[in-house]
């Protein structure tokens, strides 16, 4: 999903104008009444504190959905005032802070959904369908990488292995238990010294690590991310292999054309007389009113390459709108992007003990929280 293009180019929103510091418009359903959304636009702290967010609300009357919401107290904000939120991944670098947001959500009745596209991707979608149709038989092994560049280790999987922890919590469920390893040139991670990180993350650390997960049925699941192994191109995504073959997909906001899912009839690499195959994808859900997407858009100002980004950005919205009515939890919930940072917790936690992990985390305390950022 966009950062801030979603309600532009979702295509099931429409007679948007822009209102500093959010974008405003109505929101069409099946139901000939409109609904009013909010998007915030401008993430400075000049307009994005409290104070401004209550001078620029109280000029938009009857909003019903506030997107790409970003932090505790803005949640807090649009929650008490009844807006169900589209809200900016991760959910908070902090788990007690996550424990409180989702304590905001239930007193409040109100519905967040998480940016987090893939869960909507028409190509998880169908790996989803395919694994649990027996096409890869028993499913043993999810592997997960993060993007392996600049970033690689502790700041790559905050920024981007939170996707790929979601994804595995999708196909398979809560997490059992974790070991991990994370190191510094080398060696292992002992502090103090912490990652400087591009964009204000809260604490990492690692330029590699690697953690091993235990799911339920019997499913073991790993993540891996290293520093500097990829610049332009990188391996971002997941594989999952089974006792009858394996399921591959990429997630890319790089490349304008569609990431392939791809199946291969061999149970490991290399195999003789092995069978790779490009699934085909069908799109078979309908959003009732939807104008055509704006392919032209990708790459434009705030929109990736990725037509991801698109394509399950508006199921995303028209799945927290299907949320609301039948008052359920939208597919990109607040309660599996919770689990998703217990693991990114526990990956440090699992280190540092040198000892397994078992969710869910009884210590809300980030493990990383006694060092200081160099």
């Amino acid at each position: 999903m966009t950062r801030r293009g979603f309600i532009k180019t979702s295509g099931a929103l429409a007679g948007t104008a822009l209102i500093t510091p959010f974008a405003y418009g109505n929101m069409f359903t099946h139901d000939p009444k409109p609904w009013k959304v909010a998007i915030v636009k401008d993430k400075s702290k000049e307009m994005f504190g409290l104070h401004g967010m209550h001078v620029a609300f109280r000029g938009l009357p009857n909003v019903k959905v506030v997107g790409l919401v970003d932090g505790r107290e803005q949640i807090r904000f649009f929650a008490e005032h009844g807006c169900h939120i589209y809200c900016e991944k991760p959910l908070t670098a902090f788990l007690h802070e996550a424990d409180e947001i989702i304590d905001i959500a239930e007193k409040n009745n109100i519905k967040i959904a998480m940016a987090h596209p893939c869960r909507n991707g028409q190509g998880y979608i169908t790996m989803k369908r395919l694994i649990e149709s027996g096409k890869i038989g028993v499913p043993l092994t999810v592997q997960g990488w993060g993007k392996s560049d600049y970033r690689g280790g502790g700041e790559d999987m905050m920024t981007l292995g939170t996707h790929i922890f979601d994804l595995m919590i999708f196909l398979f469920g809560n997490p059992e238990y974790l070991s991990a390893d994370v190191r510094v040139n080398g060696k292992p991670f002992v502090g103090p010294e912490l990652t400087k990180t591009a964009e204000p993350i809260g604490p990492t650390a690692g330029d590699e690590l690697f953690a091993t997960f235990r799911f339920p049925n019997g499913v073991r699941g790993t993540f891996e991310s290293r520093r500097n192994l990829y610049s332009i191109d990188n391996r971002m995504g997941v594989c999952v292999t089974g006792s009858k073959g394996m399921l591959s997909l990429r997630f890319s906001d790089a490349h304008r054309e569609e990431q392939p899912l791809r199946f291969s009839n061999a149970p490991c690499a290399p195999a003789n007389e092995s069978v790779n195959e490009i699934i085909a994808l069908q799109e078979d859900r309908v959003i009732p009113g939807a104008q055509p997407l704006d392919y032209s858009l990708l790459g434009t100002d705030d929109v990736p390459l990725g037509p991801i980004f698109i394509e399950a950005g508006r199921f995303a919205v028209w799945d927290l709108m299907q949320a609301i009515q039948e008052n359920r939890q939208p597919i990109t919930n607040i309660y599996d992007a919770r689990t998703a940072l217990e693991m990114i917790y526990g990956v440090y936690a699992s280190h540092l003990s040198q000892n397994p992990v078992y969710f869910p985390l009884k210590d809300r305390e980030h493990p990383l929280a006694k060092f200081e950022t160099r």
